[in-house]
């Protein structure tokens, strides 16, 4: 499991909710999620202040849930994207 979040992100999210978005993101899964975090991810505040600090970003049929990807699978991909792009210890 790979902690990355950014200064930004960490501005916007507590200690426990970078963990908890860690936990869901599976870089060793096509899949992405382990089972039972995704969900827990979901319910969680996180959710709801990574929905708002990339809203200018989602696309506006994904944060309307009018297309095939679901804002939560866009955020999380957007943050599986941004874990590949840094430089790794």
């Amino acid at each position: 499991m790979n902690l990355f979040f950014n200064e930004a992100l960490l501005e916007v999210l507590s200690p426990e909710e970078a963990i908890l978005i860690s936990l869901a993101l599976d870089s060793d899964n096509d899949s992405c999620y382990y089972s039972g975090f995704f969900e827990n991810f979901m319910s969680s505040n996180a959710y709801e202040k990574l929905f708002n600090y990339y809203l200018d970003e989602i696309p506006y049929e994904v944060a309307k849930c009018r297309s095939d990807c679901c804002p939560d699978t866009w955020i999380l991909n957007r943050l599986r994207d941004e874990l590949f792009k840094l430089p790794l210890d």
